[in-house]
């Protein structure tokens, strides 16, 4: 385990999801949350267990990672779009916004 793995995961039981930002995206006016990286993997293609190609990452290899759940996405997360769900905005929060 790096260096990085290691202090995301004593944040994680230090602090939990109290650092993660307020609102539908992996920031907000205070940063980007500590738990989001971006990744990259000089992978092109994904197999399954049968060698069957299923699955083709981005060309350059970049994805967001979520240290808080342990997952990449090359979408989402890639776009800092959360996944996890923690502190976003309720409707009526998003209503009052308008």
């Amino acid at each position: 385990m790096g260096k990085r793995e290691t202090r995301m995961r004593q944040l994680k039981i230090e602090k939990g999801e109290s650092v993660i930002p307020k609102g539908d995206y992996c920031y907000d006016k205070n940063g980007c949350c500590p738990y989001w990286e971006m990744k990259y993997e000089e992978i092109e293609k994904i197999y399954d267990e049968r060698g069957n190609r299923f699955v083709i990452v981005e060309e350059n290899g970049e994805f967001g990672y979520c240290h808080f759940l342990e997952e990449k996405d090359c979408i989402l997360l890639w776009d800092q779009c959360k996944i996890c769900g923690i502190n976003e905005y309720s409707e009526e929060e998003i209503r009052s916004m308008m």
